[in-house]
């Protein structure tokens, strides 16, 4: 899945999401062609797959549960708005154990975020997940559609909700000290840049926004 030039969501890319997470593993390649043999990996994610994950995510696509919502506030950093819908959809949608897979624990969190993103369709642009950026490689960028609002996101799986706001501190001085916003800072036409922490424990999260270029990060 190319999430930059991903104009709208489609069910088959609930695939590649999982690809991402671990919750499905790449076995082998076929010779001679970009088919790859995949597998469920354990008993506990085949339940997962019965009980939830699909349907679950396909709702996501199907009704607005906040979408337009996050759109607005990613693209004008209303930290309040972002943390409701990122703790509602946690909490409607997310009924898988992170461990469940070998993948680091925030990937499973970058992977659920990326299909929320993805789930804007073309209200979001230029969305890109681990690509280098300033000094290192940032967790997740995108922009509006015109191109003058830039956002970076910096996802941490904290041990417990008591250390939240010690992880988001550490995700927002991450994304100043490696320079993760240098091409859209200084970006003149880029008139507004956030970047935004979000830090989550099981089926929780905290959310904290910091404006680095003009807006004010509102703390609604």
């Amino acid at each position: 899945m190319s999430y930059d030039s991903l104009d709208s969501p489609q069910p088959n890319d609930f695939w590649s999401l999982l690809l991402h997470t671990g919750y499905l593993t790449a076995v082998r390649k076929y010779a001679k062609s970009e088919r790859y043999l995949v597998k469920i990996p354990n008993a506990e994610i085949k339940k997962c797959f019965d009980d939830s994950i699909k349907s679950a995510f396909l709702g996501v696509l199907a009704r607005d549960n906040g979408l337009e919502r996050i759109t607005r506030a990613l693209l004008s950093g209303d930290r309040g708005t972002i943390e409701k819908v990122f703790q509602e959809m946690l909490l409607r949608y997310v009924s898988l154990r992170n461990g469940a897979t070998r993948s680091r624990s925030e990937n499973f969190y970058e992977g659920f975020v990326l299909g929320v993103l993805a789930a804007c369709g073309s209200a979001l642009a230029n969305v890109k997940s681990e690509a280098e950026s300033g000094e290192g490689y940032a967790d997740i960028k995108f922009t509006n559609p015109q191109g003058n609002v830039g956002v970076v996101i910096e996802l941490k799986s904290s041990k417990g909700t008591a250390r939240f706001e010690h992880d988001m501190r550490a995700a927002l001085a991450q994304i100043e000290k490696r320079k993760y916003a240098a091409d859209f800072i200084g970006n003149s036409f880029v008139r507004q840049v956030y970047g935004i922490a979000v830090a989550c424990s099981g089926k929780s999260c905290a959310v904290e926004v910091k404006a680095l270029k003009g807006g004010d990060g509102q703390g609604k």
